[in-house]
């Protein structure tokens, strides 16, 4: 549950980002607060008109999830301006404790996107043959995610420079 709270407050806060008229209706915490408990209110609702509504309620939204990201990737690596010699250049890391504070917060990220791997366990009792089904979706899911991100993340080397990305630093 707490990684529902998590996303709903994080989807609050692009909703107040994407939307700044949004915030100007009174105090923006009270905001983004009732946006995530909507959201969680919204998603329990789905899930208890039954399982098939419950899944694909969840279908639609992986695919709204997915669907864009690996969109960017394609479109990016088809008409971007980078360059796959961005992958090779660059100076030597730096280890100073600005780095190691970007390397913390990166951490917590990826721990959030790696979130709910475990997530087919929870519906067990609910899916016939588990045997066979839990190791499928557990490695599917967790390689396919993890694959949508690694090329996200070449994606984002490719398109900005080193000396761009040095730049940031300062």
């Amino acid at each position: 549950m707490a990684d529902t709270a998590a996303a709903s407050l994080g989807l609050s806060e692009y909703l107040a980002s994407a939307s700044p008229a949004l915030t100007g209706w009174g105090d923006e915490t009270v905001l983004k607060r009732s946006i995530a408990i909507l959201v969680i209110v919204a998603l329990t609702l789905a899930h208890l008109r039954g399982i098939k509504f419950g899944v694909r309620v969840q279908n639609v939204l992986t695919i709204g999830t997915v669907l864009p990201i690996a969109a960017l990737v394609v479109a990016g690596f088809s008409f971007g301006n980078g360059s796959l010699e961005n992958l090779t250049s660059g100076g030597p890391a730096r280890l100073d404790l600005g780095s190691w504070k970007t390397i913390g917060l990166s951490l917590m990220w990826i721990t959030f996107a790696y979130t709910g791997w475990n997530a087919s366990a929870y519906i067990g009792s609910e899916i016939r043959e588990p045997e066979r089904s839990f190791p499928f979706s557990l490695l599917l899911g967790t390689g396919l995610v993890m694959l949508l991100y690694f090329a996200l993340n070449v994606l984002y080397v490719y398109a900005v420079p080193p000396a761009a990305r040095d730049k940031t630093r300062e």
